[in-house]
């Protein structure tokens, strides 16, 4: 099992995994708990930001969301329908390809209806990544100009607690 080997060597263990189309902890789509999570809680979109009387505000950035071990990118394609600008991070190359495969396939994302992005008035972009999550070559290639995400969604890559103080150097 991949996460019995010794962390420098986990990497190409989830590369030939994907190679091999061996992905049984893909589950075809995005997490529901997050949708409702960001459905349930329209304060958590990241659309343009819009003044009280709903006209658009000052230009502001738009909310960055970063997604580690992104796989298909079922969850970069869920945040980016709700207006975050989105970082897909993959150490597998042939995981960032079929996540852009994804893409191409489902623009639109399941169970998204038009009222649910009340605080988003438009997709936002989506940057896929392939790179050692634990590493910052990705991070430069990312292009965040000292920036920071507002929202890392994680489902998988918990489990390498040991390195919880990487997460915490991303949040602004």
């Amino acid at each position: 099992m991949i996460l019995t080997l010794d962390p420098s060597r986990q990497g190409s263990g989830w590369n030939a995994c994907w190679e091999e189309e061996w992905t049984p902890w893909d589950r075809g789509g995005h997490s529901w708990a997050l949708y409702d999570l960001l459905k349930e809680h329209p304060e958590l979109s990241a659309g343009s930001p819009k003044n009280a009387d709903g006209s658009a505000a000052a230009a502001a950035a738009r909310k960055t969301a970063l997604v580690p071990g992104c796989g298909r990118g079922h969850d970069v394609l869920l945040l980016s329908s709700f207006g975050y600008d989105v970082y897909g991070v993959d150490y597998s190359p042939k995981a960032i390809e079929e996540a852009r495969k994804n893409a191409e396939r489902k623009p639109a994302v399941e169970g998204l209806d038009d009222d649910v992005s009340r605080g988003s008035d438009e997709r936002g972009s989506i940057t896929w990544l392939s790179g050692d999550f634990f590493e910052d070559d990705w991070l430069r290639e990312a292009d965040m100009s000292g920036r920071k995400f507002d929202l890392i969604y994680d489902y998988t890559v918990r489990s390498f607690l040991p390195y919880i103080h990487m997460y915490i150097s991303l949040f602004r």
